[in-house]
């Protein structure tokens, strides 16, 4: 299910902080968020093939097209909301001045 959040954790934050746009595929797999995520559990033997097959598939197509364009189909801005959130974040959990 597609959301349009703002994930201080993810790996892109940083750029997203900085006007670089980002898209974060994944799925959820445990209730209590990532168990895997940055942690010993996170190498090959815990990759689901499948499921990453589908988000290869989904990406790809987009990667290409965005590769190949003049110009993107998209602004570097954030909504209002979400850009003041971005920069909460970026203050207080990173110290980063924005």
């Amino acid at each position: 299910m597609p959301k349009n959040d703002v994930n201080p954790f993810s790996d892109h934050f940083p750029f997203t902080v900085y006007g670089v746009p980002a898209i974060w595929f994944h799925r959820a797999n445990f209730t209590g968020g990532n168990w895997y995520h940055h942690s010993i559990h996170d190498n090959l033997q815990n990759v689901s093939a499948d499921p990453l097959v589908k988000i290869m598939q989904a990406a790809t197509p987009l990667i290409h097209q965005l590769s190949n364009a003049k110009k993107w189909p998209f602004t570097r801005d954030l909504p209002p909301a979400q850009q003041a959130l971005t920069e909460q974040h970026a203050r207080t959990l990173y110290g980063l001045k924005v």
